[in-house]
């Protein structure tokens, strides 16, 4: 008999590739000092897709909401298209945690998400069904 070392198969190679490049990615997403807020949200990097709608408007309106890369004051700030940054209505930072859970102008539409269930950003921003509810009110406020 002779034994012969033929080394991984293809679809075993293709496998701890994966894992190590995501085992990589891992350690970048944890050191990385851009995309903190994210990180706060996204621990874990995956490669599943994290909301997806057939319509592209409302996908877009969604992951630049999660991303914090949507039209409000505070981001517009930090790519000089705003002066201040500064909600107009309470005089605070206009952040997506700001304009969703804690702005006196989206009070309404925020009633009718904490009817739905007690409202954690991290839920907010992850599920499905408070996507489209989320992705509705910034496309009202032109977002």
């Amino acid at each position: 008999m002779i034994d012969l070392d033929i080394g991984f198969e293809l679809s075993e190679a293709y496998q701890a590739v994966t894992v190590y490049s995501i085992q990589q990615w891992q350690v970048q997403w944890d050191t990385d000092i851009t995309g903190r807020h994210y990180n706060q949200t996204e621990s874990t990097v995956s490669t599943r897709v994290k909301y997806s709608n057939k319509c592209r408007h409302t996908e877009v309106t969604i992951t630049r909401l999660r991303l914090s890369k949507c039209k409000l004051n505070y981001y517009m700030h930090k790519i000089h298209k705003h002066p201040t940054g500064l909600c107009s209505i309470c005089n605070k930072d206009e952040t997506v945690t700001h304009f969703l859970l804690e702005c006196a102008a989206s009070s309404t539409y925020r009633a009718v998400l904490l009817a739905c269930s007690r409202l954690v950003l991290e839920l907010l921003l992850f599920y499905a069904m408070y996507l489209r509810i989320a992705g509705y009110i910034l496309l009202l406020y032109h977002l």
